[in-house]
């Protein structure tokens, strides 16, 4: 036996099951198309759950198209880190619709050579009953691509005679009966409909059934590509939706012409199919949409609060700074004292001498301090910006007494940040030691871009919670990249209250880095503190 027999001997055991249960050829290959769509449901229903969790990310992709619509190197990167963080496989949904295809081709092995594969009769004694049809049963071959139907229906006609007549052969034979609602299923449909004689009902009748049969396949070929693209709207944009429309008028007129040259039997097998995969794809999509919004909700509130907790952390730590209850690191790299050598001599304007503090007696009640432009860190700003090649609007906000917020907005704030925003905590640094040199008064300065700082904060959580998962299941140790000290301080935070792991820092600056542990879980309750900050 070759491998493709291999392959063919189970559906060949099936389709012999279900006649000898049946007795009806047509039932049977109803039954088999019932019995492949209920093995193959659990894999058409992860496929049809993958299509509908990559459709409902769509508003995503396409705010990522859209901002990256001059860079498409970056929207890839961008869509492929998406399908990694939410779990998607575009592929999956491709892949699983791929199944039925082999299984319709090794139907029709089936169909075609039913002595050989469901008789199981070798090659010698198709031949000898082959000839034997024609010598006492009339047969006449007429195709020989269908020789083993015609002498099948042959021996079905002069099923005594043939079982008299072939000895051991007889043993084998299956007694098969090809005709269903008056139709032959293992005839070849007929195309040319004007040829059909009306006059004789007994003739014109099954020969209209078999020419409607590709009519029927195709019709509802195209009926369920409708459905599964209105439960399941098509994702990719318009060259999708151009590609989607190709296919349905392309498998509409491949299913008739298969139809057509094929036995009625695979026709029948065609719209049994596509009836149960209407059936099948109606009644996935109500339970998945019901789950899907479900989880969808879920995550919407999951990261709801994740954005509440990252925004109150970062309140918490600006308010910290503010006061001056944090501890800076001064191990500061390479990088930003260069920074700082470059732009040193750019100093803020000299600040007024500041006058003797009131006798006792001339002291007048305190009074809410103006509002303040601070001209020093405007001016700073300003020259080291243009020196860097660059514009920005420089907004001020003054948290308190104690600290202030620059926001920097503008048309190339890529420059200004930098890699992991390296550029703009050189910045802050550097305009922290110049307007507040020769001061007695510390007043801390956050520099921002373009909200920065909120969304780097938030996406060093996620990697936190991402990393943790990663230990927990390999129950090993992780380190991520080097971070500054600020950084190593947020993934420290998030993970302090996460079961399972630890947290710690090594190495030193700037290549210092945050080990992410797997602790047991009778430890889970020692949970470390992040020493980067106060």
């Amino acid at each position: 036996m070759s491998l493709w027999d291999y392959i063919v001997w189970p559906f060949a055991r099936l389709m012999e099951f279900l006649y000898n249960w049946t007795q009806n050829y047509g039932v049977s290959v109803i039954l088999f198309a019932l019995v492949v769509n209920l093995i193959l449901l659990p894999f058409m229903a992860k496929s049809k759950k993958s299509m509908m969790r990559t459709t409902r990310f769509q508003p995503k992709m396409k705010a990522l198209e859209k901002k990256y619509a001059d860079n498409k190197e970056k929207y890839q990167q961008e869509v492929a880190k998406l399908y990694r963080e939410e779990g998607i496989n575009p592929m999956s949904g491709c892949l699983w619709s791929l199944l039925p295809f082999p299984i319709i081709i090794a139907l029709y092995s089936v169909i075609r050579q039913p002595l050989e594969k469901m008789m199981g009769i070798s090659s010698e004694g198709v031949q000898k009953i082959t000839e034997w049809a024609a010598q006492n049963a009339g047969f006449v071959s007429t195709n020989k691509t269908y020789d083993e139907i015609g002498v099948t229906d042959a021996l079905h006609q002069h099923w005594d005679a043939a079982v008299n007549a072939l000895g051991d052969l007889a043993d084998k034979l299956m007694n098969l009966d090809y005709s269903f609602l008056g139709m032959n299923l293992g005839e070849v449909p007929n195309w040319k409909v004007w040829t059909i004689d009306f006059a004789n009902t007994s003739t014109a009748l099954p020969a209209l059934g078999l020419f409607l049969i590709p009519l029927i396949a195709a019709l509802l070929s195209w009926l369920s590509m409708k459905i599964s693209q209105a439960t399941n709207p098509t994702a990719g944009g318009a060259q999708a939706e151009a590609s989607m429309k190709t296919m349905n008028i392309f498998m509409p007129i491949m299913s008739i012409w298969i139809c057509f040259i094929m036995p009625a039997a695979l026709g029948v097998y065609w719209i049994a199919n596509s009836i149960f995969g209407i059936i099948r794809d109606v009644v996935l999509t109500k339970i998945y949409k019901r789950k899907l919004d479900i989880e969808d909700a879920e995550r919407i509130a999951k990261e709801k609060a994740k954005e509440d907790e990252i925004r109150r952390r970062h309140e918490e730590t600006e308010r910290l700074r503010a006061e001056g209850a944090t501890v800076r690191n001064n191990n500061t790299s390479k990088k930003k004292m260069q920074i700082i050598q470059a732009f040193l001599p750019m100093r803020a304007p000299q600040r007024a001498p500041q006058r003797a503090p009131p006798r006792e007696e001339e002291a007048k009640p305190a009074e809410e301090a103006p509002a303040q432009d601070y001209p020093e860190i405007r001016a700073f700003l300003s020259g080291l910006l243009e020196r860097m090649g660059t514009k920005a609007d420089i907004e001020i906000t003054a948290r308190d007494s104690k600290g202030v917020v620059v926001n920097l907005s503008g048309p190339n704030m890529g420059a200004v940040i930098g890699r992991r925003g390296e550029t703009l905590d050189a910045i802050q640094h550097l305009t922290n030691y110049v307007v507040n040199r020769g001061s007695d008064k510390h007043m801390h300065i956050s520099v921002d871009a373009e909200s920065y700082r909120a969304k780097r904060e938030e996406s060093l959580v996620r990697l936190a919670e991402k990393m943790a998962a990663k230990v927990i299941k390999y129950k090993r140790s992780m380190a991520l990249e080097p971070m500054n000290s600020y950084e190593r301080h947020i993934i420290h935070t998030a993970l302090q209250d996460y079961e399972g792991v630890t947290t710690s820092s090594t190495g030193t600056e700037p290549n210092r880095r945050v080990v992410v542990s797997y602790d047991r879980p009778q430890q889970t309750s020692n949970k470390p503190q992040s020493r980067e900050w106060a």
